[in-house]
């Protein structure tokens, strides 16, 4: 089954505003176990130049279960985040821009378990950033490549103290010239860093598993799941997928995928999982639509499996 249920991602964007160039915009994700809001004030052209600004608030609620085999009971770890962050960002090239970005924000950890220990601390950081990105079309590219990569460092007041790097790069190639066929070869890769400079909360900790990283695994399968353990500090995932048409007067397609990722408290190599399976999708006029059929390709006894994911809003 569906460990998040539902998920749904939605966003409302005014890109003039009162006739200012600026865009207002609101988005929501949802699902059964998080929740996740955010407005946001964006400038892309600051005096007409290649300097652009943004403002964000915004509020996440995740929940993570874990069972604890000495009382044969199920508990809830709860992570809620409230805050805001103000970028900057520059237009290098066509396909090139790079920028930096200041956050401040309050974390709250509760624990259903009452040998848990509850927490709440700040986190004051700022990321520098450079994407880049030739891809041919923003929902269903054919042709092209996305590289995005982060470091942040945290420490700058507050609690947490550590920096984050975060890489991801996503590929694109159309087989049409090769076999006359609308067929696209998607290929994405992920690689994440955290290196403690001090603290290091559950928060700030990476997860394996669902559908943003291994399919076949429920969200957050694989990483800390109580207010106690050892953050997790090393993560690596790889996707990759063959997509085809199903119905193409209805925006439909179809396609077969392969998912493997790794994670560790220190290192890549303490969790390894993978997952396969088959993915529908529909381009609706509300937005990309995803239903996912998938399978673990080497589960252990005890692992949180999940067979079915249905997500709105989101692309690959």
């Amino acid at each position: 089954g569906s460990y998040d249920g539902m998920m749904i991602n939605a966003s409302i964007n005014d890109k003039n505003i009162f006739g200012s160039g600026k865009t207002l915009g609101f988005s929501v994700e949802a699902s059964e176990r998080s929740m996740s809001y955010d407005i946001s004030i964006k400038n892309p052209a600051i005096n007409d130049s290649e300097y652009s600004g943004s403002f964000h608030i915004y509020n996440t609620t995740s929940e993570i279960d874990s069972y604890d085999e000495t009382d044969a009971q199920t508990y809830t770890l709860t992570v809620e985040k409230n805050g805001m962050s103000v970028g900057a960002g520059k237009k290098i090239s066509r396909h090139t821009g790079a920028g930096a970005t200041y956050k401040l924000e309050s974390v709250t950890q509760t624990d259903t378990d009452p040998s848990e220990s509850n927490e709440s601390y700040i986190t004051s950081s700022i990321t520098p950033y450079i994407n880049y990105n030739t891809t041919d079309d923003f929902y269903l590219p054919r042709n092209g490549s996305k590289f995005n990569s982060s470091f942040e460092i945290a420490g700058l007041g507050g609690d947490s103290k550590y920096i984050k790097n975060i890489n991801t790069f996503k590929t694109f190639h159309s087989l049409e010239k090769s076999f006359d066929k609308d067929w696209i070869i998607r290929y994405r890769a992920s690689i994440k860093i955290l290196e403690d400079l001090g603290q290091i909360n559950d928060g700030d900790s990476f997860y394996l598993g669902g559908m943003k990283s291994v399919r076949g695994y429920q969200s957050y399968a694989f990483g800390p799941d109580d207010t106690n353990e050892t953050p997790y500090k090393r993560f690596a995932a790889n996707t990759i997928e063959l997509n085809m048409p199903l119905i193409p007067k209805a925006k439909m397609r179809w396609g077969v995928f392969l998912d493997a990722g790794t994670i560790g408290k220190d290192d890549f190599t303490e969790i390894t999982k993978a997952g396969y399976g088959a993915q529908l999708e529909w381009f609706s006029p509300v937005g990309p639509i995803a239903f996912v059929f998938a399978n673990p390709l080497n589960a252990d006894t005890g692992d949180k499996t999940s067979s079915f994911e249905f997500s709105l809003g989101s692309s690959f």
